[in-house]
């Protein structure tokens, strides 16, 4: 294991860590050392860095830890399908790893897809959910899907790497009956403006999660997390607060 400070301040510093899960080398972000244990799992083509302005804050009062998916940022990328039950099991791997019992996990898009999947095969691991516009309650809308294809022929233009793995996902008719079997309570953040899964879903997701409530953002789109970090830190830090 190996560390680096990224910050100034002590009382909320946010080191960064490797650790090996399985063989493969996780980088993760971390601060604090109170409170209930909070996952943060980021979305498709990004990567732990995307909660910068989110770990400080959380910190204060909880242990936060942020790690990179597997296959996204800087873990290894095999050439094999990367399945939900793939992502889920090497994330359990990583609580495993870094000593995480139980956790309050926080996904955005694909990652709170990874979340619920791991409260549905590991409920006995999670103190709650935090579902920011999570992937699994209907179809990528057309621009969503434009922008992503966009994105995946700039990086072949460009001759980068491209930013997701093989990506191999269930159909969403077949996923959401599974969703009823999700035990924890579970708060879903949603932007009026998402331009991947639109505001309707989040009445999908209401429905069939059973304790489960909703926050929706005015004229904000996928990520509130980055258009929002204080609004979205203060609804995250009070749901922490409200755990037992």
């Amino acid at each position: 294991m190996s560390s680096t400070n990224l910050t100034q301040d002590n009382s909320t510093a946010v080191v960064e860590k490797w650790v090996e899960v399985a063989g493969d080398s996780i980088p993760y972000l971390t601060a604090g050392d109170s409170g209930h244990k909070a996952l943060l799992v980021h979305g498709a083509g990004s990567s732990r860095s995307t909660w910068k302005d989110i770990i400080p804050v959380l910190a204060k009062d909880n242990s936060v830890y942020a790690p990179d998916l597997i296959g996204f940022g800087d873990t290894p990328r095999w050439d094999i399908p990367h399945t939900l039950e793939y992502m889920s099991e090497c994330l359990v791997g990583f609580m495993d790893t870094v000593g995480i019992d139980k956790a309050i996990l926080v996904g955005h898009s694909l990652g709170g897809r990874v979340c619920l999947e791991v409260a549905l095969r590991h409920p006995e691991r999670v103190g709650g959910l935090v579902l920011e516009a999570p992937m699994g309650f209907g179809k990528v809308a057309w621009m969503g899907r434009l922008f992503s294809h966009a994105r995946l022929l700039v990086h072949r233009v460009l001759g980068m790497k491209s930013p997701y793995p093989r990506l191999r996902f269930r159909r969403v008719e077949d996923d959401l009956p599974r969703f009823a079997e999700v035990g924890c309570d579970t708060l879903i953040l949603w932007g009026t403006k998402d331009p991947y899964f639109p505001l309707e879903q989040s009445r999908v997701a209401l429905d069939v999660i059973p304790r489960s409530r909703l926050s929706v953002y005015s004229g904000l789109g996928h990520s509130l997390h980055g258009s929002d970090p204080a609004r979205f830190s203060a609804d995250v830090g009070a749901f922490l607060a409200e755990r037992v």
